[in-house]
């Protein structure tokens, strides 16, 4: 988190073996203390259920206001290496945080701390790589407290959660239209300082 970089380690017979890659960024956002370096709190394999051609992995910066996508691929002595290809932009001070994907309907859901909004891009495949179009932007935090954490999407695909902390601690629920965008249903209070959650198999 505080270095601002993605490491790459093998696995063995469920060994964890040593970094064989390090990417770093650089760079910075406009929030005088809280971006001024890069900060990737997530990494996240795009489904292969989306059929595109190759394993792409997503990383948000919170830091820098950019989704990272990066691309892995084998070397001719089998390794895999990784490849930064480009950035996906957020808005300018928003601090994209944590993902969730819709794959239904191509969508990705991505929760900001900073502004404390879910920001909603549609999935297409294009010049052999994927591309990310922004199509909504709903705020979730209603104190604009600065402390949006996790999302997840409902398993029935209609439903998704958002949660919060700093002030008016709790989650917020979102419905799914035909579309795959989404609207605000309500917002529950809960326990203090509320980051990660989970939602139950029943």
């Amino acid at each position: 988190y505080s270095g601002g970089s993605i490491s790459l380690y093998p696995i063995e017979n469920g060994v964890l073996g040593e970094s064989i890659q390090k990417l770093i960024f650089e760079g910075r956002g406009p929030h005088p203390k809280r971006q001024i370096a890069p900060h990737i709190h997530q990494v996240r394999w795009l489904p292969k259920t989306y059929g595109f051609e190759g394993e792409w992995l997503l990383a948000t910066d919170l830091g820098t206001d950019k989704i990272h996508l990066v691309k892995m691929e084998c070397s001719s002595d089998g390794e895999a290496v990784l490849h930064h290809i480009e950035d996906i932009e957020a808005p300018e001070g928003s601090g994209p945080r944590h993902m969730e994907f819709n794959q239904r309907d191509r969508i990705l859901y991505c929760l900001t701390e900073l502004s404390g909004e879910v920001l909603v891009y549609r999935i297409s495949y294009e010049n052999g790589k994927p591309e990310f179009q922004l199509i909504q932007k709903v705020a979730a935090d209603e104190n604009n407290a600065g402390g949006s954490a996790d999302i997840h999407l409902h398993p029935s695909g209609r439903y998704l959660y958002t949660s919060h902390r700093l002030q008016n601690d709790g989650l917020a629920q979102f419905e799914l239209s035909a579309d795959g965008t989404i609207q605000k249903k309500g917002y529950t209070q809960n326990q203090i300082h509320p980051r990660n959650f989970l939602i139950t198999p029943n």
